[in-house]
């Protein structure tokens, strides 16, 4: 393998790959330039035209100008800014998992056009063992634009696959805006991690080409082609011995990367547990309880490890969980202020707890101050009845306002004696209260 220009083209893919600051999912539109991949640029040809080379070999709208990838707890998500056209193909030969090929020496059975052809003759980089070939294709007239993942398997001829198609521009994991000489527009790809194989904390290595429905390969590649390098025609390539080198995506380079998120109710406590396979730059997490992920409250933190390659566990006790439905996820937040969320976990509390609330002054001339002592999410009603019990005031309090202490205007009401009740998911609370002039 070149250790020369290769070698720089490595060195920035573990700078900015996996640049993104929280595991917001990317919005899979074709569009590479929401907050889900980053704020880094993404990875293109330094000094030459993006896409490699001196120029398109197949001519306009035949390119391939920057890669993203990011990854969240259960997918990867692949970007790939530029343009197919004619029926031809973008081939990302990913390196994600232990074994794989050196060589093109792998299976044809039922391949994607583009992969079908593939020279079998064609040695990958020293260190490369591609395990898949994600194909970004189109329709010959672009109306179109789909993705397979093929897996490389057996040997030329004999068999290989199967090919997993992960869907068109209609489907909810492929986005497709093309654009030619564009860094930020392109295709988006989500591929859960079981279907590559993937191992948290494993480094990724993907190379990127163009290449006709026939198998005649252009000099469009992710790494440069090199100056005044043509197209490789039909030909077998020695990549080890050729200017385009593989890209390595640093696992490390993660923030966080989340292993689990677990939680249980026992005895009227839930217990909660999480795992990351490692972190970056992490400051601490908090966890958040709501009923109904709406509104959140925040319960308690609890610091991370900064930075770190090992697996780290923690664990958070929510000593009075609401009654009935309880959400949790946790929010994770970054040294630079970023944070992000993990998945939401719903647990059911059968044991109702006892509500209480604190009134002054007591008897009351001009006004009630009214604290809710449990904690509330929801909006609560506060009545007040004369020995008749006949309702002579209400209000419709918020959880917030309730929480921190409300006050009730009584300096139009009789003198004399009256109860206090409060109204919340079903519960009532009754106090009494002398208003006095």
């Amino acid at each position: 393998m070149q250790q020369t220009f290769t070698s720089a083209i490595l060195a920035f893919a573990c700078l900015y790959l996996f640049s993104s600051s929280t595991m917001a999912q990317p919005t899979m539109d074709g569009t590479l330039n929401d907050a889900a991949w980053g704020t880094a640029a993404a990875i293109q040809n330094a000094n030459l035209r993006p896409g490699g080379g001196t120029g398109p070999g197949f001519g306009a709208n035949h390119e391939i100008n920057a890669l993203y990838v990011v990854g969240d707890a259960t997918n990867i998500y692949f970007g790939i800014a530029g343009s197919v056209i004619n029926g031809n193909r973008i081939l990302l030969f990913i390196d994600s998992k232990t074994g794989g090929y050196s060589n093109g020496n792998f299976g044809r059975f039922d391949a994607p056009q583009g992969v079908d052809d593939f020279n079998s003759g064609t040695t990958f980089d020293a260190g490369f063992l591609p395990d898949y070939c994600l194909v970004i294709g189109t329709t010959a007239f672009e109306t179109n634009h789909f993705v397979d993942l093929y897996t490389l398997s057996g040997s030329a001829g004999s068999g290989g696959g199967p090919n997993n198609f992960i869907g068109d521009a209609a489907d909810a994991d492929v986005g497709a805006n093309p654009a030619s000489d564009n860094d930020t527009r392109g295709f988006e790809v989500r591929i859960s991690k079981t279907d590559l194989g993937y191992t948290e904390g494993d480094d990724i290595r993907v190379m990127a080409m163009y290449i006709s429905d026939g198998g005649f390969l252009s000099n469009q590649f992710l790494s440069a082609a090199g100056n005044g390098e043509g197209d490789y025609g039909g030909n077998a390539v020695t990549f080890g011995s050729a200017t385009p080198g593989f890209l390595t995506i640093s696992a490390t380079t993660l923030p966080v990367t989340w292993t689990s998120f677990d939680g249980q109710l026992i005895d009227g406590k839930t217990f909660l547990s999480w795992s990351t396979a490692n972190e970056i730059d992490n400051d601490k997490f908090v966890v958040e309880r709501s009923r109904d992920a709406q509104t959140w409250v925040a319960l308690g933190e609890i610091s991370g490890e900064g930075t770190t390659n090992q697996r780290s566990t923690y664990e958070y006790t929510d000593v009075k969980p609401l009654f009935g439905k309880n959400l949790y996820r946790i929010r994770q937040v970054n040294m630079d202020g970023t944070s992000d969320f993990s998945n939401i976990i719903e647990l059911f509390n059968a044991k109702q707890e006892a509500f209480s609330l604190e009134m002054y002054p007591n008897p009351a001339q001009s006004f009630l101050s009214i604290r809710a002592l449990s904690e509330i999410t929801g909006d609560a009603t506060i009545s007040l009845q004369n020995t008749k019990s006949q309702q002579v005031l209400q209000r419709k309090i918020g959880a917030e306002a309730l929480m921190s202490g409300y006050t009730l205007p009584v300096g139009n009401l009789p003198s004399g004696l009256y109860r206090v009740v409060l109204s919340y998911e079903g519960r009532q609370v009754v106090e009494q209260v002398s208003v006095v002039r």
